[in-house]
């Protein structure tokens, strides 16, 4: 009996170690924020009362840990946001899980959104015209926090500071280097600020244009 509680304790002593060793934190040295960049393949729009969330399809990443041509696409991606003299450190659990919040990018870079309904939303927004001065945007970007040095004033906590203003007024330079919001990993999350005239029920598009002249659209039903 002895001998067999013996072999338990051991054999329990054994699956314990393995697992520690597998799950080994190694801290890495990184240039870059920006730890990943996914590529855009597709979007999904939902809606919440006059509330939309953006979020992204990927079919690709690189990172700080990529090889061959994935390292220099990376390495391409973080010269072309001049995010180069990070500096900082960053823990991986295992082989992959990388601990705390991943900064993550997405490429090709986005140069314009545009959101549109298929109904009059107005006698000023017809249907089809853009309806990017009746909406809000709240969102992630690392320019301000990268292009001013890695300055703490564009930082909170442990992730850059999130964003809020209107869409019509948002910088091209953010939009360019959005990031994945930490918490819902959206790209973006939009409001409107007026109901339409008539009818209440709209088919909302939001429509990305990234670098490479790809078109991305997702559409969503908006009860007013």
């Amino acid at each position: 009996m002895k001998t067999q509680v013996i072999k338990k304790v051991l054999a329990i002593f054994a699956v314990v170690m393995m697992s520690s060793a597998c799950m080994w934190v190694r801290e890495y040295d990184i240039d870059s924020y920006v730890v990943e960049y996914r590529q855009l393949s597709g979007l999904m729009l939902t809606s919440s009362g006059s509330k939309l969330c953006l979020s992204p399809y990927t079919s690709d990443y690189v990172n700080f840990r990529s090889t061959a041509s994935d390292a220099e696409k990376y390495n391409e991606l973080c010269r072309a946001h001049g995010d180069l003299s990070y500096n900082g450190t960053i823990d991986v659990a295992g082989e992959n899980t990388i601990m705390g919040l991943t900064p993550t990018g997405f490429y090709p870079d986005i140069v314009a959104i545009n959101i549109t309904s298929d109904k009059d939303f107005n006698a000023e927004h017809p249907a089809g015209t853009s309806l990017n001065d009746l909406l809000t945007i709240s969102y992630y970007s690392a320019y301000d926090y990268v292009s001013s040095g890695y300055s703490s004033e564009y930082y909170n906590l442990d992730y850059v500071a999130s964003k809020n203003c209107a869409l019509s007024a948002l910088p091209a330079e953010d939009l360019s280097f959005l990031l994945k919001n930490p918490v819902d990993y959206s790209l973006a999350n939009l409001s409107f600020t007026s109901s339409p005239s008539s009818p209440l029920t709209h088919e909302i598009t939001v429509t990305l244009t990234l670098e490479d002249t790809t078109t991305l659209r997702a559409t969503a039903t908006v009860e007013f």
